[in-house]
């Protein structure tokens, strides 16, 4: 397959057999999707992923790691895959239940980032504390704590300013982030569910009132999705407080 650039990866049967990806061509987009509901990638069942993608470091542009494991006593990372390239040159990165560390090993890869989309990110110990609720079993676990936060931040600090965001939570430091630069052009926004609704509510009113003040004039697209009866829900309320009614696609 030398003409092959792109190449996505569905687990769907927890029966999958290992198999081996290493010697695949180099690639421009590389996506691996967990459906199995038992974490099949974790376990080692397709080999060669960190190695394929330290063939593929100068040519990738879009990487993403997704998977159905909504709880879980451990968190899934991304840093394990990245261990073996030299700096990759990806400008769009999508992490659904995966985890990243902004640390030094980390930050190189992303320096060309201008795409993120990010879902199903809450702290490891936040996680934890759900699957034990979830299942009725004692909650004890005290790893360390990855957030989301982490994720804004360091790229706040980094100077690294994205064009394109998909989230569906939306923390103070993601405001802060925002507010930091100028030249957004896409927000999509999904339903969070297990987001307290007084911390929904306070999101929607700074997306409605300022917390986009800085991209009015690139803004181009706005997408929410929300319960109908929630204040994420468009209407006469987020009109008259919204500077962003007519200047992009909603």
């Amino acid at each position: 397959m030398p003409s092959l650039t792109a190449l996505e990866i569905s687990i769907h049967s927890t029966e999958t057999d290992s198999f081996r990806i290493d010697s695949i061509p180099p690639l421009e987009e590389f996506w691996i999707r967990d459906n199995s509901g038992q974490n099949v990638l974790e376990r080692g069942r397709i080999q060669g992923i960190p190695e394929l993608i330290a063939k593929s470091s100068t040519c990738l542009r879009q990487l993403g790691l997704e998977t159905c494991i909504l709880y879980d006593r451990d968190p899934l990372l991304l840093d394990p895959y990245l261990h073996l390239t030299s700096p990759l040159h990806i400008t769009h990165l999508t992490l659904m239940g995966y985890f990243v560390e902004l640390n030094s090993a980390i930050l190189p890869h992303l320096r060309y980032l201008s795409s993120i989309w990010i879902e199903n990110y809450a702290d490891a110990r936040t996680r934890a504390r759900r699957s034990a609720e979830q299942y009725g079993e004692p909650h004890h676990q005290e790893s360390e704590v990855v957030t989301v936060d982490d994720i804004w931040k360091g790229l706040n600090r980094e100077k690294i300013h994205l064009t394109k965001i998909d989230v569906d939570e939306l923390p103070e430091s993601l405001f802060h982030y925002l507010d930091s630069y100028t030249g957004l052009s896409s927000l999509s926004i999904g339903d969070a569910m297990w987001v307290p609704e007084a911390q929904s509510s306070r999101a929607a009113r700074a997306i409605y009132s300022s917390a986009l003040r800085n991209h009015v004039s690139s803004l181009e697209r706005l997408s929410i999705l929300s319960q109908p009866d929630s204040e994420w829900a468009f209407g006469d309320h987020s009109v008259s407080n919204s500077h962003l009614s007519y200047t992009c696609e909603f």
